[in-house]
């Protein structure tokens, strides 16, 4: 649910910076400048996450190793959206972070 919650932050942070940045208001590049940075932790955060759950104890435990993928493909379920989002060019900025996850 975490990780299904950021994505969605994401993309709102991600479409609103975006779409302000072309009005070109001038108190907007903090605000801008803010959203992004927030955008950019917590895509760090969701990549932690995956990393976390990446782990395998013990990689000759079938059962944990069914546990892992069922995980990742709810996680899936989140992320496309998010991924689709930001591996455009509007999400240039994310860009690295998107390659990452």
């Amino acid at each position: 649910q975490l990780v299904g919650q950021l994505a969605l932050q994401i993309c709102h942070i991600a479409g609103s910076s975006n779409s302000s940045s072309s009005s070109g208001a001038m108190g907007q590049d903090d605000e801008d400048d803010g959203a992004e940075c927030m955008a950019m932790g917590s895509l760090q955060t969701v990549i932690s996450v995956l990393q976390a759950c990446a782990m395998v104890r013990d990689p000759q435990d079938l059962a944990e190793r069914q546990c892992q993928a069922q995980l990742f493909a709810v996680v899936t379920e989140s992320l496309l959206p998010m991924l689709a989002r930001l591996l455009q060019p509007d999400g240039i900025d994310f860009l690295e972070e998107a390659l990452e996850l």
